[in-house]
């Protein structure tokens, strides 16, 4: 049996992809010969003498040559109809399929080629041919290019590997078998039904008006995109590529459609979408600021609002690469000049290079300032090119500040606003060179702050504190390190100072010093100093012999100053309360009477004296308001007043002057049955002079008038005694006191009134 012969022409540029393709292939019927073309030119000339039964075209270095070639041979009546496979390495999806539809392909196919798929498609097409030599000439008279179209449609139609239908005017439709695979129906399953079966319901509308639109003539063909329904009630979206056919009357016989399937692009579309409203709803909702610009030109693209609101301004259409700095006003901290483009993150972006910095100063459209942390990212396409450049930042104005106040209180006292000891001792370490020599250390002691502290609080401690502090900082020069490096300590470093002129800075504070002492507390503050002339001497020996020097001067004023603030602390307690200052007074008497009564030595009379009229020191501490409250107390104000001996034995401790008496005071409110407070000290093991105070002062609020309550007589408050006696008061002194004290105070006139 003699083989039918059958020509592929290939058509490829690329010599190698064409030896590749050249796939010999033997049949039971068919001898397939391969030729080459190595140019679209050559190809015309092979195609025009018939040498070709088909063409195979590679399309994926396609050009528009490729497109005029594949038109020409199917547009021109002088070529041929010869069908066209377009091949490409790629896999084939739904754009090459639009492809090979826009370009009149009969079908395209991915390298490389499968036995079965190829011969299969040879097969088909040696059947047309061979209809075509049965009597299906190749002239191109009327009625067989009619017949040959028909051939050709029907061909074309039935093996397409694009979906396709035909729509009756009825309505009903027949389709391809891609159009079966897309909608996963057998074609038995879609006979007899009708566009508007396969059709969902939201594009019947846009369908018919597309249809209508080719029926009236308005649209030769027409292009649109709709939802088809698939037999397992899922979507599948198709780009529309419709037209009509009429008979010779010009009456419409049917609708023919091409499909290709965008579900996948839609899919991708759909995907696309959301990611924008994500990044429309991000941008929206990020507390940081999201500024895009252009690579090209330096023109904005994008400003979200946090952007705006830092700014005080949106995208600025003037602003370009070269003058974003100047039209959005910014400027480097502690700089006036515009911010160097050549350090902007944003500009830095357009060059592909990723950036970061927060020393940034805009000035907004209001006139304030604000202080931003910029980062900057270069936005790349894929081939790595950047066409974007974007920058997020943050307004860091009061995290600056913070930080600032973090170092600033690392190094400083918070209470006064002086260098605090850490900064002291590393710029000793630091300053401790032969080129700074000499070098002078002052150390200075606040006196008597525990003292005020305990009489006054330590809120007035702490104004004492600073006011000593200024006073320091006024005396000394700007350069000089003045810190405070203790609780009551002071310290100060002098570069390049030597001794002399270091007590002529301490005379010049001893006068601002003096002249500070005009209120109810007086400055006093001792003072010592070194002086560092050679680089063999130690600073930190130096250091000591300053603080010695310190010492020696403070034990010397110490007595005077603490009994000096001790006359303040009475006199301002007096000032607090008349009463309390009249019944200071008349305690001390009192004691004073018994202590002679009980022929006790003038020492110890003149100390339970002095006991007697310190023995409420300690409501110095008391808020004015409780000291003179003209009712009754509560019991929380009850609470302060207990605190009073403890409070007085604190500040009368530290005075030599009246360190046996502060034991005195503390426990003058003890009780002989142990029930008093602060200790619950028990008969004698209160002291004598304690026991005496006690009874004196209690004797003298009896008899004197309170604000909650009228004085008791005489009499009645010598019963008190003698029903207190062996519980609250001494017996032998509550003996004492009745027998030789009462009767003496009273015949000498004891008026609580005159006192």
């Amino acid at each position: 049996m003699t083989k039918q012969k059958f020509t592929i022409l290939v058509v490829d540029e690329n010599t190698k992809s064409i030896i590749k393709m050249q796939t010999p292939l033997c049949e039971d019927f068919l001898a397939i010969s391969v030729i080459k073309a190595e140019t679209y030119q050559d190809a015309v000339s092979l195609v025009q003498t018939k040498k070709a039964d088909a063409v195979f075209v590679q399309i994926d270095d396609q050009s528009n040559d490729t497109i005029m070639f594949c038109d020409m041979l199917k547009r021109d009546v002088d070529f041929p109809v010869i069908p066209i496979v377009f091949l490409t390495i790629k896999s084939v999806d739904s754009k090459s399929n639009k492809v090979a539809f826009e370009s009149n392909a009969t079908a395209i196919l991915s390298l490389p080629l499968e036995h079965y798929e190829f011969a299969a498609l040879i097969r088909s097409f040696a059947r047309l041919k061979n209809k075509e030599i049965a009597g299906f000439s190749y002239t191109k008279s009327i009625e067989s290019k009619i017949r040959e179209s028909e051939d050709r449609f029907k061909y074309f139609f039935d093996y397409s590997v694009i979906a396709k239908s035909m729509t009756l005017p009825n309505g009903e439709i027949q389709v391809n078998q891609k159009m079966c695979e897309l909608l996963g129906y057998t074609s038995e399953e879609l006979h007899g039904k009708k566009w508007q079966d396969i059709t969902h319901p939201d594009d019947m509308d846009e369908t018919a008006k597309e249809m209508k639109s080719l029926i009236s003539g308005q649209k030769s063909s027409t292009k649109y995109e709709k939802r088809y329904l698939r037999k397992d009630g899922s979507i599948v979206w198709g780009e529309v590529h419709s037209s009509i056919r009429r008979n010779e009357d010009h009456v419409p016989l049917y609708f023919v459609t091409s499909i290709i399937d965008m579900t996948a692009r839609k899919l991708i579309e759909g995907n696309l979408l959301q990611q924008i409203n994500l990044f429309s709803s991000l941008l929206k909702i990020l507390p940081v600021g999201v500024f895009m610009v252009d690579s090209n030109d330096g023109k904005p693209l994008i400003a979200n609002e946090a952007a705006l609101n830092y700014l005080g301004r949106g995208i600025l259409p003037d602003a370009n690469l070269h003058n974003l700095s100047e039209v959005y006003r910014a400027h480097k901290l502690g700089r006036s000049e515009a911010y160097p483009p050549e350090e902007m993150p944003i500009i830095l972006g357009m060059q592909g290079i990723s950036s970061h910095i927060d020393d940034m100063i805009v000035e907004r459209p209001d006139g304030s300032d604000i202080l931003l942390e910029v980062f900057g990212t270069p936005v790349k396409d894929s081939q790595g090119k950047p066409w974007a450049s974007l920058v997020t930042f943050l307004d860091i104005t009061q995290r600056k500040k913070a930080e600032e106040n973090l170092v600033y209180l690392s190094y400083h006292d918070f209470l006064t606003g002086l260098y605090n000891r850490r900064f002291f001792e590393e710029e000793m370490k630091r300053l401790d060179t032969e080129r700074n020599l000499p070098i002078t250390v002052v150390m200075g002691d606040l006196n008597g702050l525990k003292l005020i502290n305990d009489s006054f609080g330590h809120a007035a401690g702490d104004e004492h504190l600073k006011k000593a502090a200024n006073v320091i900082k006024e005396a000394f020069r700007v350069d000089d390190i003045v810190s405070r490096i203790g609780g009551d300590e002071f310290a100060v470093l002098l570069i390049r100072t030597d001794f002399a002129e270091a007590n002529e800075i301490l005379n010049r504070l001893k006068i601002k010093t003096a002249e500070e002492n005009t209120g109810t507390l007086d400055l006093s503050i001792a003072y010592g100093c070194q002086t560092k002339i050679s680089v063999d001497e130690d600073i930190l020996k130096i250091l000591e012999s300053a603080e010695n020097h310190m010492y020696r001067q403070k034990l010397y004023e110490r007595d005077s100053i603490r009994s000096k603030t001790i006359d303040i602390i009475m006199t301002t307690l007096f000032e607090k309360s008349h009463r309390e200052m009249k019944h200071a007074k008349r305690v001390s008497e009192i004691c004073e009477k018994i202590a002679i009564a009980m022929n006790l030595d003038k020492e110890s009379i003149n100390k339970v004296k002095m006991a007697g009229l310190v023995h409420d020191i300690g409501k110095i501490a008391i808020n004015e308001d409780i000291l003179n409250n003209p009712n009754k107390l509560s019991e929380d104000e009850w609470q302060e007043i207990r605190k009073h001996p403890e409070t007085g034995w604190r500040i009368l401790i530290g005075v030599n002057e009246f360190f046996e008496i502060a034991n005195f005071v503390l426990d003058h409110h003890e009780k002989w049955n142990g029930s008093g407070y602060p200790k619950g000290l028990k008969g004698e093991e209160i002291s004598l002079e304690a026991r005496i105070i006690a009874l004196a002062d209690a004797y003298d609020a009896m008899t004197s008038d309170l604000p909650y309550r009228k004085k008791l007589k005489k009499t009645a408050a010598i019963e008190e005694i003698i029903k207190c006696s062996g519980v609250q008061f001494d017996p032998n002194l509550a003996k004492i006191f009745i027998e030789h004290v009462v009767t003496d105070l009273h015949e000498k006139s004891y008026d609580t009134k005159s006192k």
